[in-house]
């Protein structure tokens, strides 16, 4: 029997692990005698399974630390990412940064001045006046005036104030008040038009992302099939013409991915335009869609686009701004009465001969070359060409509304036809292809199905964006005002 010096204590390299032939009071302190020692073979597996199991303990570090660092790599790539861009968010940004609007509010303020203009003319104005001349020769009683000298000094303070003009002022402040309010509803249907503009383009956007989506879709499936093509053409049960066709349709709809991809690209940069961002920002957008609720009768959106449409409440302002007009220039043959007042001063080298006067002042055009006929006359003309517009935009109005109405009913219709050709589409690929794969269909009928099904996804992204569309065209031809949203989640 072998001593506890002689046998091999492998446990030492493992740190305080032992085999299992050693007694745990090898040491002479229990009195017990050791086990007898296990055979070559037994103490060779116990090193090897010593050896493995320090391999899986390294290895588990290893893949520890590769996922420590690919889940940290992870949450920076989802940090690094760019928000989510709503419909709302996109409205709101383009409410504060497009130019259109800067141009339409400055509009307004001018037409504000315009009117602060004409009002100007029925309130007190004063004017001073101060001369100084010297003359060479001098009348004898001006000479006298000024005491000697022949420096002529002068100061006018003068004082009017329009008592009556016929109602020219009048007329012409009310114009002036007729285009500002003008200008308002203008400013209200240029932001109209910036909301309408950003909804068309963020729809167009979530359409195009979706095509890519259904592009890839079947590409995907299409390169499935094909390497399944390569199998059986391994195994001896299709033809190579099949695998030749399936790789023509992969190239094929790798293309089809690359121009819709690039179709993204530049729905991207019209969003962007229509929101007024200069900045080359990325845009991520939600590629949902949903189907909008049915619209209201033509009779009643109408009714509701002729009570507060701006533009066609600007086209009535405007024809009253021109009878206006009209107006005033009829009244420049009218006489005008004002008081006026003066204080004046003159002297030699300092005024000191004071005077003053009060009094009234008519005027009365005689004879003006046919100025005023002439404006009166362009006045009518600009009138009958408003009321023409007023008309036209009251034809155009109700094309617009009905229109919309009748797209959004047409686009719901295509909605649920295609939601049902969608699922068909699916289910009939998916025969297809277990046809094939037993081998009593062919590669034509996959691929006829496959495309069948793209065009189906293809056709119900484009009514879901349609019927999107056109509900924010029938808000816009009704003219309703964009209202402050609860931001989406």
């Amino acid at each position: 029997m072998r001593d506890k010096a002689s046998a091999p204590d492998i446990g030492e390299e493992g740190g305080s692990q032992r085999l299992s032939f050693l007694h745990p009071m090898a040491d002479g302190q229990s009195g017990k005698l050791p086990k007898p020692p296990l055979a070559a073979p037994q103490l060779s597996n116990c090193v090897q399974a010593r050896d493995k199991m320090r391999f899986c303990q390294a290895l588990s570090a290893i893949l520890a630390v590769v996922g420590t660092v690919v889940m940290g790599a992870g949450a920076q790539g989802q940090e690094a990412a760019p928000p989510t861009l709503t419909l709302t968010k996109a409205i709101a940004t383009a409410l504060q940064l497009h130019p259109s609007l800067r141009a339409a509010d400055q509009r307004v303020e001018s037409a504000r001045q315009r009117r602060e203009v004409r009002r100007s003319e029925t309130r007190l104005l004063t004017d001073f006046r101060l001369t100084a001349q010297r003359y060479d020769w001098l009348q004898p009683n001006k000479e006298n005036l000024l005491g000697g000298g022949s420096t002529d000094v002068y100061a006018d303070l003068g004082l009017r104030k329009l008592l009556y003009s016929g109602g020219r002022v009048e007329a012409q402040i009310s114009a002036a008040e007729l285009g500002l309010f003008r200008s308002r509803e203008t400013d209200r249907r240029v932001r109209q038009q910036v909301v309408y503009g950003v909804a068309r383009a963020y729809y167009q956007l979530v359409e195009a992302q979706r095509v890519v989506e259904a592009r890839q879709e079947a590409l995907r499936a299409m390169e499935q099939h094909a390497q399944l093509t390569r199998d059986l053409l391994a195994a001896g049960k299709v033809a190579r013409v099949d695998v030749l066709r399936a790789e023509v349709k992969v190239a094929d709809l790798r293309q089809a991915l690359l121009k819709a991809q690039n179709a993204t690209r530049l729905a991207k940069l019209a969003l962007r335009n229509a929101m007024g961002v200069t900045e080359a920002g990325e845009l991520v957008v939600l590629s949902t869609l949903a189907a909008p609720t049915a619209p209201p009768e033509t009779g009643t959106a109408l009714a509701e686009a002729l009570s507060q449409r701006p533009d066609w409440l600007a086209s009535q302002l405007a024809v009253r701004q021109a009878e206006a007009d009209r107006t005033a220039a009829a009244a420049e043959r009218k006489p005008s009465l004002s008081a006026v007042a003066s204080y004046n001063s003159e002297g030699s080298d300092v005024p000191n001969l004071e005077n003053w006067n009060v009094g009234f002042a008519v005027s009365l055009p005689v004879f003006d070359g046919g100025r005023i006929r002439a404006a009166t006359r362009e006045a009518e003309a600009e009138l009958g060409a408003r009321q023409a517009e007023r008309e036209l935009l009251r034809q155009q109005l109700e094309l617009e509304v009905t229109g919309a109405v009748l797209r959004i009913q047409d686009a719901l219709e295509r909605v649920a036809a295609t939601t049902k050709a969608v699922a068909e589409a699916r289910e009939t690929l998916n025969i297809q292809r277990r046809a094939y794969e037993l081998g009593v269909g062919t590669a034509l009928d996959v691929f006829d199905a496959q495309t069948a099904l793209t065009q189906a996804d293809v056709n119900h992204t484009q009514a879901l964006t349609d019927a999107q569309t056109a509900t924010a065209e029938l808000t816009y031809a009704v003219g309703r005002d964009p209202q402050p949203q609860p931001e989406e989640q």
